[in-house]
């Protein structure tokens, strides 16, 4: 809620609304693969995550992520060898960003509970709510300080001006499912301070999407603004990887702007095989089918991109079922053209013929709730 910058919580949650044990540690029950890999490109994506220090001091930082640490220990503002550290008693969160992350953009905000708490005064833009469906943590510590009383974290994030989207299953098997909460209004990029453009100058994602053929040849116009609709604009600096060969993925990106690289694991190490620019799609089989990422993609210089989300496809497949078909027969158009590019192995990717492949769209798809 700061012009500048856009506030993002991440939790993932038990049944009973905690996020750690009563020790204050995550128990390892509460770990979930598919959105731990959703929640590491969440912070790849952010120009500054805003952390408490226990959670700081607890999570090494191998990739040198700007952090900004709230303490009362800290005087003022300060950076140290280990990031930035912050007294919100002492400093405003907009002066703290202002040295943090003077370039605006999105901050994450991974906890812990105070620190959750704060930022639900000052106003998240949006909230990614997982919930763990089948872990129970008797006496843990809770998401928010307010849960109790009848009040879960649903309600209080409601209670904050915050809207729920649709309900997007992360992991089938172990029931883990994720609900982002945004705010309204909220919802286009932050603006960079380096960057002519303003807030009401948004990329419109139905604009991008009626210029490329994976969507143009396959949606009508209705059902472009429908899927649109329920897209969502994010950034990557240039080094984060928004998808990693052999990680589990439900959604797909399509570059607004930048440039990435994609690349494949090796015996010698990793092989660049492609290059990719504005207008260019990435993670389709996994979108579709919930196919394991084939291939690596990391930002070549600051990534502007448009996610996809298979809840967001699952909406328009809600209306035109028959759009099941002309997917596949896309899906499997574009299969044999990167076999023609990458002489006969695309990557490793998800073999199928046109009508297994409709029938392996379809089970995905029956399993969104």
């Amino acid at each position: 809620m700061i012009s500048s910058w856009r506030i993002e919580g991440h939790a993932i949650v038990s049944v009973d609304d905690c996020i750690a044990g009563v020790d204050g540690t995550t128990p390892a029950g509460l770990h979930n693969d598919a959105d731990w890999a959703r929640f590491q490109a969440a912070l790849d994506a952010a120009a500054v995550i805003a952390l408490g220090r226990r959670a700081h001091e607890a999570n090494p930082n191998p990739k040198g992520r700007n952090r900004l640490v709230l303490s009362s220990s800290a005087s003022g503002v300060e950076r140290r060898t280990d990031g930035w550290w912050w007294n919100p008693a002492e400093v405003s969160l907009a002066d703290a960003l202002a040295e943090s992350a003077p370039r605006g953009g999105i901050v994450a905000v991974p906890g812990g509970r105070l620190v959750f708490d704060y930022f639900l005064g000052a106003g998240f833009d949006a909230f990614h709510l997982a919930r763990h469906r089948r872990v129970s943590i008797s006496g843990g510590v809770p998401i928010f300080s307010a849960v109790g009383a009848g009040k879960n974290a649903e309600a209080i994030l409601a209670g904050h001006g915050l809207v729920a989207g649709p309900v997007e299953i992360l992991d089938d098997e172990a029931d883990v499912a994720l609900t982002v909460w945004r705010r309204p209004g909220a919802l286009d990029r932050p603006r960079n301070s380096g960057d002519s453009r303003t807030m009401s100058d948004p990329i419109a994602p139905a604009d991008v999407f009626r210029t490329i053929p994976f969507f143009a040849e396959v949606l009508d116009d209705a059902e472009v603004d429908m899927l649109a609709a329920h897209a969502h604009f994010t950034r990557f600096p240039a080094g984060a990887r928004p998808i990693e060969e052999g990680a589990p993925g439900s959604a797909m990106f399509v570059i607004a702007s930048g440039e990435a690289v994609v690349s494949v694991r090796d015996e010698g190490g990793d092989e660049e095989i492609a290059r990719l620019g504005k207008g260019d799609i990435v993670g389709e089989m996994s979108l579709l089918t919930g196919a394991r990422r084939s291939a690596t993609v990391t930002a070549a210089t600051p990534l502007e991109m448009i996610e996809v989300s298979k809840m967001a496809l699952a909406h328009v497949l809600g209306h035109s079922p028959g759009l099941v078909d002309r997917f596949a027969a896309l899906l499997d158009r574009r299969q044999k053209e990167l076999d023609r590019l990458a002489g006969g192995s695309a990557w490793g990717m998800l073999r199928l013929g046109k009508a297994e492949m409709a029938a392996t769209i379809r089970d995905f798809y029956q399993r969104t709730r």
